[in-house]
């Protein structure tokens, strides 16, 4: 079977940066009063195509906006509405050692500041309405909703530069996306045959289903709490976004960088952030009472079972969540699948990597424990291959063995990141870059591609290995998709920066995994029955595809 390209992606943010920068200090009204400026289309930016042919941190290029989208044959795209944390907006409040106390003097503050809205890559005015008592979280989920709805269907062309080193091409990509309401819309843009107009070199459309990262986006986990929801508000508010929305929510990712009230979240950033941002309330806890009943709320169990269900079922996304906190769903899961086998909810895992590591206790502690277990490079080894052993991030926000077994069990998800740091731990980016840099260019690009490939045999082993029965076990070849982070602040790896290069991601495994199979023809690939093609068709496009049919 030969390569088809085309390509979904469980979790990527094409319109989140285009919405803070044409934003601003504006009020919300402005969006749905002038829909040809406030789209995910209009780019107000001036790319640093250097910066992406060499897999630099996004920022300063788009990754997975419109237009790439279209040339990047991206027919599905789960996006992302993700209201940016107020922990990302000042200075560590928490910070009590006598040297560091001195961010706290006001040119220091200042500066670190300065550094906050540099690394957010966000306009002074964006970031000052940010911080302001005006912003709020909720308003931010509304307008970026708004912000999608403004284009959706809407015929639109730009121009994008694609190539290499050695070359730098600008195509004029026409097409559009078209926000979907269940899988019906998803299969009409997906089989939709589009001619390229006259003038135009790529022209295409892509499905784009919503999905939103954080609960904090209901309006908790302010700083001050004075703007929190109260019980009963987070609660309409859930029940207004499962009822009366035109485009429904697919899943939420229930957790992410700092406290929402509801759920601890797993450490996630590098110690040179923690001046900035303090992740310790509630960091590693589980589930409060509160988050427990939103829960059954969002997945119509429980006290919204049966005949109390409300509105379209929202599925719960793991990634970010605390180890304690995915033990928990996992059992709730686990006992609703057994009682109603008709009514079995899977479980998402959007943009994860593993961690190298067997069991959820392994990794399980709460706030400063947290902070000094993982280390940033803390790893755990992998897989040899090509002759070189490969290691994991060990951090509990990565999947261990338990993790996958739960979610395969669950007939769920598992999207592959393309965030390096998620993906490799700094011993794996050390080896790439060889003695004083001394590899070659085609030798650093394989193993950049091995790293991917390591990620997909960790997980097939957890399987292998497990207690499920020989049925449940096949099923993690339809577990494992694409789920880059895209726009979403990452620093990709380096060999595959936008999702116009996940053609090159689909060719470079083809070639890892023959290699592979051909040093190991004993080895996990060989359980997969099927060619490597099918393989990596699978993995970038039609494994979502028909968990959509199944679940949307």
């Amino acid at each position: 079977m030969p390569l088809r390209n085309r390509f979904a992606d469980l979790h990527c943010h094409p319109g989140e940066m285009m919405y803070h920068r044409l934003r601003g200090a504006q009020p919300r009204s402005v969006i749905k009063d002038d829909p040809d400026t406030f789209n995910p289309w209009n780019r107000r930016i001036i790319e640093k195509f250097l910066k992406q042919i060499k897999g630099k941190r996004a920022g300063k290029y788009l990754q997975s906006n419109p237009p790439k989208l279209i040339s990047g044959r991206m027919k599905i795209a789960f996006a992302s509405i993700y209201p940016i944390e107020h922990g990302f907006l000042g200075v560590n409040k928490r910070i009590h050692s006598v040297g560091n106390v001195l961010v706290r003097l006001p040119l220091l503050r200042d500066f670190f500041l300065w550094i906050n809205k540099a690394l957010l890559n966000m306009t002074n005015s964006r970031y000052a309405y940010l911080k302001s008592s005006t912003s709020n979280y909720y308003d931010e989920l509304e307008a970026i909703y708004d912000f999608y709805e403004n284009a959706t269907g809407k015929w639109m062309d730009k121009h994008v530069s694609v190539g290499d080193e050695n070359r730098r091409d600008i195509l004029k990509v026409a097409g559009a996306y078209a926000l979907c309401r269940n899988f019906s819309d998803v299969e009409d843009i997906v089989t939709e045959q589009v001619n390229v107009p006259d003038g135009v070199d790529v022209a295409g459309k892509s499905a784009l289903v919503l999905t939103i990262e954080g609960m904090h986006a209901f309006g908790k986990g302010h700083p001050t709490t004075q703007k929190d929801a109260t019980a009963a508000e987070l609660k309409a508010r859930v029940i207004d976004w499962k009822t009366n929305k035109t485009f429904p929510i697919f899943f939420i990712t229930y957790s992410h960088h700092f406290t929402n009230q509801l759920c601890g979240h797993a450490h996630s950033l590098p110690k040179v952030t923690r001046l900035l941002a303090d992740q310790v309330p509630l960091m590693g806890e589980g589930f409060t009472e509160e988050g427990l009943e939103i829960a059954e709320l969002l997945l119509n169990i429980g006290r919204f079972g049966g005949a109390n269900a409300v509105g379209k079922r929202i599925l719960i996304d793991v990634k970010h969540m605390s180890p304690a906190g995915r033990k928990s769903l996992y059992k709730i899961v686990q006992q609703h699948n057994a009682d109603f086998p008709n009514d079995a909810i899977p479980v998402i895992a959007s943009h994860i990597g593993h961690c190298g590591l067997q069991s959820l206790a392994q990794v399980l502690g709460s706030g400063k424990s947290f902070l000094k277990k993982e280390r940033d490079n803390s790893s755990a080894p992998g897989f040899e291959i090509d002759g070189k052993r490969y290691d994991f991030n060990s951090w509990g926000i990565n999947m261990t063995d338990e993790d996958v077994v739960a979610i395969v069990a669950s007939k769920g998800l598992l999207g592959l990141s393309m965030d390096q740091r998620v993906m490799a731990a700094k011993k794996t980016n050390g080896m790439v870059k060889g003695f004083l840099g001394f590899r070659s260019k085609k030798k650093k690009y394989r193993m950049r591609t091995n790293v991917v490939l390591n990620h997909i045999l960790a997980i097939a082993r957890a399987v292998d290995q497990s207690m499920l029965s020989d049925g449940d076990k096949a099923f993690v070849w339809d577990a494992i998709t694409l789920g880059s982070d895209f726009d979403g602040f990452i620093d990709p790896i380096d060999n595959y920066p936008t999702c116009n290069h996940y053609a090159n991601l689909q060719a470079d495994l083809l070639e890892a995994m023959r290699a592979y199979n051909q040093a190991h023809p004993a080895g996990l690939l060989s359980r997969w029955i099927g060619s490597e093609d099918e393989l990596i068709n699978n993995i970038c496009f039609d494994n979502a595809y028909e968990f959509l049919r199944k679940h949307f």
